[in-house]
């Protein structure tokens, strides 16, 4: 939808900061971004690296239930 769409929601953050609502970080935890390649890399910052985290196999489809391969 782009980081447009999403402003009013930041400044909501900021302003419940600022009235002591939320702590004053925890606007900084949301991130916003127009850019694929950005989000993609905070991801692996802040998620992959950080946890752990490894790409599993998928499982296979079911036939049965009309399940298709996903696309690589």
């Amino acid at each position: 939808m782009g980081k447009d769409y999403w402003q009013p929601l930041v400044d909501f953050l900021y302003k419940m900061a600022e009235e002591g609502t939320i702590s004053p970080e925890d606007p900084d935890i949301v991130f916003f971004t127009d850019d694929v390649d950005e989000a993609v890399a905070h991801l692996q910052r802040h998620a992959v690296r950080q946890f752990g985290l490894r790409k599993r196999r998928l499982p296979k489809p079911m036939p049965l239930l009309d399940e298709q391969a996903l696309a690589k």
